[in-house]
């Protein structure tokens, strides 16, 4: 069964990053604030497309962590999906200052590379029940700190937090299709070499 390529991936999205990085800085100028939209087009690309592309290969879209057994989840929202109660997405680094990270990273002038790793070392996504998300924000919505989550007395799944964090299993039957978006590919191990 052929796998169909994503319409997005790193090669189209990099450049496509750096215009609306570009358009937003002339927006600032212009005197229209991040606020009133500048930044709109850089968050949507970066946070939405770019960044769970590159850290999250093997989802089809982002909503999938949910239901992704090795999803980084807390105590309570690993109990309450067991119950079949929702769950809600978090990113760990709030959506506007990781932008505002990686719109300052290219204009001190990191290239592609520099700028996917830096996403693939920086952005991450848990699972949290719906009050803990509320107090996560309560006590802080918008800036970048050493550890947010633990900031907020919430405490990730043992099981999983025991894991070395960049460590992101993709299921067998996703792998190759992560390959091609990410413009990656693993050797085999168990192939004969010859």
């Amino acid at each position: 069964m052929k796998t169909r390529e994503r319409k997005y991936h790193h090669r189209n999205l990099l450049p496509a990053l750096r215009i609306a990085i570009e358009g937003r800085n002339k927006l600032n100028a212009c005197g229209l604030t991040d606020n009133g939209g500048a930044i709109h087009a850089v968050e949507r690309i970066l946070v939405d497309i770019l960044s769970n592309l590159l850290c999250y290969p093997h989802l089809s879209h982002v909503n999938n962590l949910k239901k992704d057994p090795e999803a980084e989840i807390s105590e309570a929202a690993f109990e309450a999906r067991l119950r079949g109660e929702p769950v809600y997405i978090e990113h760990v680094l709030p959506r506007r200052a990781y932008a505002l990270k990686v719109i300052a990273l290219v204009g001190e002038g990191a290239t592609d590379n520099e700028v996917c790793a830096f996403i693939r070392a920086n952005y991450r996504l848990v699972l949290l029940t719906k009050d803990e998300t509320q107090r996560l924000n309560r006590l802080n919505r918008s800036r970048i700190t050493k550890d947010r989550i633990a900031d907020a007395g919430i405490v990730l799944h043992k099981k999983l937090a025991a894991r070395p964090r960049r460590s992101r299993a993709i299921p067998a039957g996703h792998r190759r299709q992560a390959e091609r978006a990410t413009g990656t590919r693993r050797r085999n191990p168990r192939a004969r070499r010859g």
